[in-house]
Order: structure tokens, then C-alpha cells, then sequence
């Protein structure tokens, strides 16, 4: 339907109808025969019509999407509406705390300790003592996971008032990739507040930097969501998606039927996207959260697009899917033939999948995925492949456990202000690391260049928590420090006391692949992490060659499995390869030690242990293509409550089943 024509029309008929009241308001008025009821009831039409009247004129500027339905683009009418009035509100208010970090980092905390007095947590950690900063790093410890579990485990199991004084109704569940899922008994409410101020924030700024945005229609928002788990006392547990797709007025704003996030298997769940999404020219955004998923995304459109076309010309779900019959029909009467555009993606596929965003959605402003840390070397090869210039930000930065930061620069999407009036931070200095008990810092005492653990305070129930993420102070908005994420503790590798931090490592790999000509890198793993801009690095040696994954390991790990023992000590690097065309390439031994080469360059403890011979040259394990892919779901069905949704290729591997599958996959 033209929703803009309809508006005009409407917002005309509505103006008309206005003046005619006026008109017959104003003769009963002069004539004397209107009542005082009267009067009142026909001014109320009045105004009702004006409001119409203004409401369809603001609509049909707005040009929305033909696809909206009546609830769609009202509810997305709403929502544009809220972020402006609401979005610029929250960014003066972000910008007054980030004039006065210590004031407001001292009221929240106050905030937050004054809001669970009443509870178990709060009475056996004295919370009433806690009168400043200071008294709360004296008084209470930091904190891991482990130190709340026989508190989570209460507040799931039902006990009141152990963690929170409000009603816990979900647990929120990690990704469980390496291990056992972290459970977090949460209040959504009250978790979603703060994502809610940053998400209206962000929104505000976007839509005023990028004029795609200034306009009602459609987003794809792309999630394999797991099955919602139930506890034994009936709380709800899932991922952060899962959580968000129990939004169904939201969800049913998007491109996709909300019934398709009642498909949890990753494949039949990105088809069905793909067919929605490709079906809707005018899209603004898609969101796919992680740049794994974005990969398959595309991957299954290169494979799949004649398939993809045929169901679009015929208004129909592929026969071969495998998906219930009882989701096929909920899903499909949502489907009616759209021969034309059939026709027209066939032609744009003819001439292949370079740049294939903005070819086949023009008005697509950005795509909502990860980019920096672990998630920078897949993001490179999707923004290479697919993106062809459309801008790529992920302007939240934070976790299952909380919101960490904003970005509010469109123009820079890898740096973030923290969001210094939802948590309360302090840091651990990068010597302070390994102590026992590190001294931290608060968010005011952090320095420019400076390298932090992050450790967070939030309203939900984590106090002086080391979240594990590493964090490099870039500049300050206003007095706000504002970093760039840098790896997660534990992603380091480590046979001579080096420890080779994962963004190092990742960019000698991606430097040495740029030097390999023709050649792009599919993925790669090692054993010990202190890759990713050594990795990087090497990858920029190897002409036309992209870097597309990697995981490591020390040798250690590996000789285990071979039933080896030996005093050697050196780094394995597993890599997936391909050429820029995705064809297959063999890598020469040459080429293998511009890894090693790029790593020593990039990182001046290897090089040094490396002259010294304390360290021998690492190995480069080639692996056949699809293998990384192989390991995703290798890894995910090792634990059942893991999801693709959450899957983050660990850039450190020391577990034997997979390290053992890595070293069958050589090519």
C-alpha cells in the first residue's frame, strides 16, 4: 500500500472535515441554538481533527515503507516520535553527568546500594556501612562470577528478596561457548532501563547524522533466538535475544513475522530472514548483532539465491526447508508472489555478491554488528564483502551482565563514552592484573593510552565485578573518559611468561595475509592469544588475500594430543584461507612464517624471547575451508544451553576435543 498517497489523502480528508465542523460549529453559534454540551463535544471534533490532520501530514513526510501494516506503521510512527522527544532529552543528560563524573558517579552508587537494602545480598555485605567510594572498596571485595552464584541459585529457585527487592522475572544466560552458562536472575525492567536511555540515545544521534534514517520504514532484525528454558521454580531463562524477541509490539514492526523467531536452528532461521528481507527494497537497518551471523547471512544468499528468488516470485516458503508444518503455515500467509521483484533481485545476483548491500536495499543506512575485539577480524571480511560502504556500528557497547557504553559518533563506530549514569566503574591498571588483590581506579582517575580490566557495579546485582573485558582509554567526552576495546582476559597467550594479548596477535595475522597475494583469511584459531593485530598485520602482507577468522594454542596443548612431550615452546595458529574470489589456496612454508615475522614486529616481548630462542617459531596449522564453520557447531553441541545466536570463536583454544578437531581438518 502507498502509505504516503493514503497520508496525504487522509490528512486532506481529515482538514476538510475539520473546516466543516468549524463551518456548522460557528452558523449553530451565531444561530444561538447550541448548548453548552454541544459546544464542548464539537470543539473536542475539532481538535480531533486537527491532530488527524496533523498526524497523516507528519506521516506522509516521513514516506514510509509500502510494506507497513496499520499496526506496523502506527507503532513505528510512535517509536520515531519517542526517540526524538525522548533521545535528545537523554543525550542532554548524558552530556550534563559527563560534565561532573565524580558527582555522578558518587550518586549513583548511592542509588544503587540504597535500592537493595531490604535484601539478603545487602545484610551479609554490610551495606548500611557504606557511606562514600572509598568505604565500598574497603568494605566489599572484588568480585567474579562464582562469589554470587549461591545467590543467583536462591533467586531462581524462587526466594524473594535475596538479590533484589523486585520481582525476579527472567535469567538472563551467557553464551556458554567455553563452559558452563553464567545465570543472572534479573528484573527486565529494571535491566532494560539503561539499554533502553542508551538505544534512545544513540537512535537520536544516528537519525540526526544520517538522513536515511529520517524516514518510517522497515528494519530486518536478524537472531536465531534459543529456546526460552524454564527453571524448576518456572522463571524464564535465555539469552539477551530471547529476551528481547518477548517484545512482540516492537518485533512486529520489523520485516520479519514475529512467528520466525520461533525457529531456533540457524540455518531454516536465516532463510526465512533472507526471504523477508529481500522481498522489502526499502530496509534501513539490519541488525545481526554479531558479524558470525552476518557471514552466514550472506553466505546462505551466495548459495542459495536462486532458491531465495523462486520462493519470492511465487509468494511461497522453499518446500525443502525444515521447519514444522504448523510454523510453515504461520509463517506463510504473510507471503503473497512478488514476480517483479524476483526478477529484479535475479538480475543484481547475476553480477555476483560484492557490495551487495546497498545494490539490493538502496536505502539502507547501517548495519547494527560487532566489530571490535574478537568479533574485528570476521567483521573486516563481512564489511569487505558485503557491505560496499554502507556503515557498519554496533553504538552499544556492553554484555549479558550489563551496559557498558554509547557510541554517539557516526562517523567513529569503534569508540565508546561509558555510560557513566547507568553503572558504576572502576578499573584495574594493566600491572595490576595478575596481583591478587589489584588496586583499581574510578572512572575520574583513568589516563589517556591508559589499559584497563573493566569492573562494574550495576543495579541488578553485580558489585565490583571484573567483567574480563580490556579497555584502552582513546580520549574524554567532556570529563568522561571514552575507550576502544581492546580483549578479554584469558584470550592471551603464554609459554614464557609473555603473554600476547588477542588485539596483538589479530592484527599481525591480518598484516601477514595482506602480503599473501590473491589469498583472503577465512577464520583462525590459536592456542595461546596474543594474536589479532599480528594476525592482522601478516593477513595486509598477502596481496588480495582477506582475513577472515583464526584461533590459537600453545604447543603445550597440542603435544597432549599427539602424546608428545618436548621443551619446546611455541604458539599454534589454525587458519582457514581463501582466495579473494573464495576459491582454494595452499599456502606456502614462506608465507606460513610471515605469521610468526608479523608477530615479532608487532609485539616486542615475542621478538625478544624469539631472538633469545626462549620461544621458537610458531606453527601454522592450515585447516580445509569450512572448517571453522565444522567448529562452530561442534562447539555449540557440547553444550546444549549454548546458542548461535551468542557463539564467539574463542581466539585462545586449550580444550583437547576441539583442539584434536582442528588437527584433523589439515589441508
Amino acid at each position: 500500500m502507498n502509505w504516503t498517497r493514503l497520508s496525504c489523502v487522509l490528512s486532506i480528508g481529515c482538514f476538510t472535515a475539520l473546516l466543516f465542523t468549524s463551518v456548522m460549529m460557528n452558523q449553530s453559534w451565531m444561530r444561538g441554538d447550541m448548548t453548552i454540551t454541544g459546544g464542548i463535544l464539537t470543539g473536542m471534533l475539532v481538535l480531533a481533527f486537527l491532530l488527524w490532520t496533523a498526524i497523516f501530514a507528519d506521516i506522509a513526510w516521513y514516506k514510509p515503507a509500502e510494506s507497513h501494516t496499520w499496526f506496523s506503521l502506527f507503532m513505528t510512527y510512535i517509536m520515531v516520535k519517542l526517540t526524538f522527544m525522548f533521545g535528545k532529552r537523554q543525550l542532554a543528560k548524558f552530556n550534563r553527568e559527563c560534565q561532573d563524573i565524580v558527582g555522578t558517579q558518587e550518586k549513583l552508587l548511592k542509588t544503587i546500594l540504597k535500592g537493595k537494602f531490604g535484601t539478603v545480598y545487602a545484610h551479609d555485605h554490610n551495606f548500611a556501612d557504606i557511606k562514600s567510594r572509598e568505604d565500598f572498596t574497603k568494605i566489599h571485595p572484588l568480585t567474579t562470577y562464582t562469589h554470587y552464584e549461591k545467590y543467583f541459585e536462591r533467586a531462581i529457585h524462587g526466594e524473594k528478596n535475596v538479590t533484589t527487592t523486585k520481582k525476579i522475572d527472567w535469567a538472563l544466560l551467557t553464551s556458554g561457548t567455553t563452559g558452563k552458562n553464567k545465570k543472572f536472575p534479573v528484573n527486565m525492567m529494571e535491566y532494560s532501563r539503561s539499554n533502553n536511555q542508551m538505544n534512545m540515545m544513540y537512535q537520536y544521534v544516528f537519525a540526526s547524522e544520517l538522513p536515511k534514517l529520517k524516514r518510517l520504514i522497515r528494519h530486518s532484525f536478524v537472531i536465531v533466538p534459543p529456546e526460552v528454558q524454564a527453571a524448576e521454580s518456572g522463571l524464564p531463562m535465555g539469552s539477551v535475544g530471547a529476551a528481547a524477541t518477548s517484545y512482540k509490539s516492537v518485533m512486529k514492526c520489523m520485516v520479519t513475522p514475529i512467528e520466525v523467531f520461533e525457529i531456533h536452528t540457524e540455518a531454516e532461521a536465516l532463510y526465512i530472514h533472507l526471504l523477508f528481507a529481500l522481498r522489502e527494497k526499502t530496509i534501513e537497518m539490519i541488525s545481526v548483532l554479531f558479524p558470525m551471523t552476518a557471514r552466514t547471512f550472506f553466505q546462505i544468499l551466495e548459495e542459495q539465491w536462486e532458491q531465495l528468488c523462486e520462493d519470492i516470485r511465487l509468494g511461497r516458503i522453499n518446500p525443502e526447508l525444515q521447519i514444522s508444518l504448523e510454523i510453515r503455515q504461520k509463517i506463510s500467509k504473510y507471503l503473497t508472489p512478488l514476480p517483479s521483484r524476483a526478477a529484479e533481485l535475479g538480475a543484481i545476483f547475476q553480477h555476483g555478491f560484492r557490495d551487495i548491500v546497498p545494490r539490493v536495499w538502496p536505502k539502507c543506512a547501517y548495519v547494527y554488528m560487532a566489530s571490535t575485539g574478537v568479533f574485528k577480524p570476521c567483521a573486516g571480511t563481512v564489511k569487505e564483502l558485503y557491505l560496499g560502504g554502507v556503515l557498519d556500528a554496533y553504538p552499544v557497547y556492553g554484555c549479558t551482565e550489563s551496559v557498558l557504553g554509547v557510541n554517539i559518533w557516526p562517523d567513529n563506530t569503534t569508540r565508546y563514552a561509558f555510560a557513566c549514569g547507568c553503572v558504576f566503574f572502576e578499573f584495574i591498571p594493566q600491572d595490576q592484573f595478575e596481583k591478587q588483590c589489584p588496586q583499581t581506579l574510578f572512572l575520574d582517575q583513568i589516563q589517556v593510552g591508559g589499559v584497563y580490566e573493566v569492573v562494574l557495579t550495576n543495579v541488578t546485582g553485580l558489585y565490583r565485578y571484573r567483567l574480563g573485558d580490556v579497555i584502552r582509554v582513546v580520549g574524554f567526552h567532556h570529563q568522561n573518559p571514552v575507550m576502544e576495546v581492546q580483549y578479554r582476559l584469558g584470550m592471551l597467550l603464554n609459554v614464557c611468561f609473555e603473554k600476547t594479548p588477542e588485539n596483538v596477535f589479530c592484527d599481525a595475522v591480518e598484516k601477514a595475509v595482506k602480503q599473501l597475494e590473491d589469498v583472503r583469511l577465512v577464520d583462525y584459531t590459536t592456542s595461546e592469544n596474543v594474536f589479532c593485530d599480528a594476525v592482522e598485520k601478516a593477513v595486509k602482507q598477502l596481496e588480495d588475500v582477506r582475513l577472515v577468522d583464526y584461533t590459537t594454542s600453545e604447543n603445550v596443548h597440542v603435544e597432549k594430543i599427539w602424546g608428545e612431550t618436548t621443551k619446546k615452546k611455541y604458539y599454534f595458529l589454525f587458519l582457514e584461507v581463501e582466495t579473494s574470489d573464495g576459491g582454494n589456496v595452499q599456502l606456502t612454508d614462506d608465507q606460513k612464517c610471515m605469521f610468526d615475522k608479523s608477530l615479532c614486529d608487532n609485539y616486542e616481548i615475542y621478538n625478544n624471547l624469539r631472538l633469545q630462542d626462549s620461544i621458537q617459531a610458531m606453527v601454522v596449522y592450515q585447516v580445509k575451508r569450512g572448517t571453522f564453520q565444522q567448529l562452530k557447531h561442534t562447539m555449540l553441541s557440547a553444550n546444549p544451553q549454548s546458542t548461535y545466536f551468542q557463539f564467539k570463536l574463542p581466539r585462545v583454544l586449550r580444550k583437547d576435543a576441539f583442539l584434536a578437531f582442528l588437527l584433523d581438518q589439515n589441508y
